[in-house]
């Protein structure tokens, strides 16, 4: 009888797991979470949505509980950089990642290039395309005719 209520409950935690990891994956518009960093964002969705509690996500996803309340650690001097490459990449929306870390260059901050761009990837700071400017098709036509004449 013991083995049979052990039993049961194993089922129920595994049927739980699967409908924890089907309720995140539903809607097709959530990427597979491998990164710590996803499955906290997964774990804080589905517990505000009130879905399940922390332990449960936690288990269903393989994320200790402990790693999700552990907050980010990340030096102040790259958050000072990252501030301001963003700050400058605001200030000029011209400019791309090559010039922005540039620029950081002359300013004393020495950064990859590599690190600027993917600041510019994760705020979404793609510089936008000139608009090639167009002719007018008749004054065109006006010139062409008077050097034939």
């Amino acid at each position: 009888m013991k083995a049979l209520e052990e039993e049961n409950s194993r089922m129920k935690r595994i049927i739980a797991d699967l409908t924890i990891q089907n309720a995140y994956s539903q809607g097709g518009e959530f990427k597979k979470v491998v990164s710590i960093p996803a499955k906290k964002n997964a774990v804080r969705t589905l517990v505000e949505s009130g879905f399940a509690k922390v332990s449960q996500v936690c288990r269903a996803l393989s994320l200790n509980p402990a790693s999700f309340y552990t907050p980010c650690r990340r030096s102040h001097e790259s958050v000072a950089i990252e501030h301001r490459a963003v700050q400058m990449s605001q200030q000029h929306p011209r400019y791309g990642y090559r010039r922005v870390s540039e620029m950081l260059k002359r300013e004393g901050i020495l950064v990859n290039m590599k690190r600027i761009q993917a600041i510019h990837k994760k705020h979404g700071l793609q510089v936008s395309r000139k608009q090639k400017r167009t002719r007018r098709v008749k004054k065109m036509i006006q010139i062409a005719f008077v050097h034939q004449a």
